[in-house]
C-alpha cells in the first residue's frame, strides 16, 4: 500500500489539518482520512500527517506500506537518526519510528 500524507497549518493559531490517502500496488483507492490538528510548527504538522498514515494502514491491517509526503526534514530525521530537526516533531517522530518497527516493510 502507499500512503501520501501532507498537512496545512496556520501559524497564527496552531491549527491546522492532516490527510491521508492509501492506495493499493495497482494504485486503486483503498481509504482516506482527514483530522484537525493544532501544532506548534510546520514540521511538527507534517510529522502528524504520517503519524496518522501510520495508524490508518495498522487500523487496515496493512504490513508493508510506503509512506510519501513532501515533509524532506521529517524524512531525513526518520532515514537517519543522526540529523536534527525541529525539536517540536521529535516526539512524533518517535511515535512515527515505533510504528515502523510493526511493518514488515515500511519506507
Amino acid at each position: 500500500m502507499k500512503l501520501n500524507v501532507d498537512a496545512s497549518w496556520a501559524a497564527a493559531t496552531g491549527n491546522g489539518h492532516a490527510g491521508v490517502i492509501a492506495r493499493n500496488d495497482d494504485g486503486l483507492f483503498e481509504a482516506a482520512r482527514k483530522l484537525k490538528i493544532k501544532a506548534p510548527s510546520a514540521a511538527a504538522a507534517e510529522a502528524l500527517a504520517i503519524l496518522y498514515g501510520c495508524e490508518l494502514a495498522s487500523s487496515m491491517g496493512m504490513e508493508r506500506i510506503i509512506v510519501e509526503s513532501d515533509s524532506k526534514e521529517n524524512f531525513s530525521c526518520l532515514l537517519d537518526a543522526s540529523i536534527t530537526g525541529c525539536w517540536e516533531a521529535f516526539p512524533t517522530l518517535v511515535k512515527i519510528m515505533r510504528f515502523g518497527e510493526s511493518f514488515q516493510a515500511c519506507c
